[in-house]
């Protein structure tokens, strides 16, 4: 499956499912919540969020992310984060959020 918007991309990273952000983490990408709850009605609890492309991030993209990981803990999954720069990581950090997910490379 494979959908493009302005900010980001639906596909596939290491046989899952992936959000592949191709620009910044920003306003733009807060319609990716439609996608995750489709992943997890399938039955797929692990989702990739690609980040290798974003040039930055926004606080609407940590934001997103921490309703992304919401929604993936309370079905039973993990979030797996690929391509995040050191200040993403940072970012993921201070919010507390780096318990809740895993760190792949892209």
């Amino acid at each position: 499956m494979t959908q493009d918007t302005d900010n980001f991309t639906f596909g596939d990273v290491l046989g899952m499912p992936a959000i592949i952000i191709t620009g910044p983490f920003d306003f733009m990408n807060a319609n990716i919540d439609a996608f995750v709850d489709d992943i997890i009605s399938k039955g797929l609890m692990n989702l990739v969020l690609d980040l290798t492309a974003a040039h930055y991030i926004t606080s609407t993209g940590i934001a997103t992310i921490v309703k992304i990981i919401k929604k993936i803990k309370a079905a039973g999954g993990l979030l797996h984060l690929a391509g995040a720069t050191d200040d993403m990581m940072e970012l993921v950090k201070l919010g507390h959020m780096d318990t809740y997910v895993s760190y792949i490379a892209p």
